[in-house]
């Protein structure tokens, strides 16, 4: 269930995506700050769990750690106007969560990305995107506490640089989000 292609935005740009599509999956700027600019009324994030785990595959690999080493982490639903429109997990390796990073075990329905983009000391690694069906894990987390009729869910992630310490970043663009951009999964 983790065979997701993730691919680098070149190979994006050459395939038929809406300009608004483009705009939300290639922008490298905060999505917590897009989101609030969008919201209406209110900007919500929603903790689902934080906890010990082990990575993903494709996560162990994009971070250069053992699939059976412990991770922290962290899904969130961003919410625009009370409606979840973004699911975000993030994966911390146990060796970023010391130091002055310790705080990120435990940042509760704080926006991550508010850390992230407060100053340019987080170098961000090259966005990658991928869509998701059913058949990826991503997909049924995503829809934890949804019941997602779309077929196929875009997404994109990308590798945060902490002081020679990473963490991952998974970003989910749920069906509410589309409703709200009528050609977002008419691709």
């Amino acid at each position: 269930m983790d065979n997701i292609h993730w691919r680098d935005i070149r190979y994006w740009r050459h395939k038929p995506l809406s300009d608004t599509l483009q705009t939300w999956l290639f922008s490298r700027d905060s999505l917590t700050q897009r989101l609030r600019a969008h919201c209406q009324q209110a900007f919500q994030v929603e903790v689902l769990t934080e906890t010990w785990q082990y990575p993903l595959l494709s996560e162990a690999k994009a971070l250069n750690i053992p699939l059976r080493e412990y991770v922290r982490i962290r899904h969130v639903y961003l919410h625009c106007d009370h409606q979840p429109w973004v699911f975000a997990r993030t994966v911390i390796p146990r060796q970023t969560l010391t130091g002055q990073y310790r705080r990120l075990a435990r940042l509760g329905n704080y926006p991550l990305g508010s850390i992230l983009f407060s100053s340019n000391r987080f170098p961000r690694s090259d966005l990658q995107v991928a869509q998701l069906s059913p058949a990826h894990l991503l997909y049924h987390l995503a829809q934890q506490q949804q019941q997602l009729s779309e077929k196929l869910l875009w997404a994109r992630r990308s590798i945060f640089n902490l002081s020679g310490k990473s963490l991952l970043v998974n970003e989910i663009f749920l069906p509410e989000m589309s409703k709200q951009f009528l050609d977002f999964t008419h691709q």
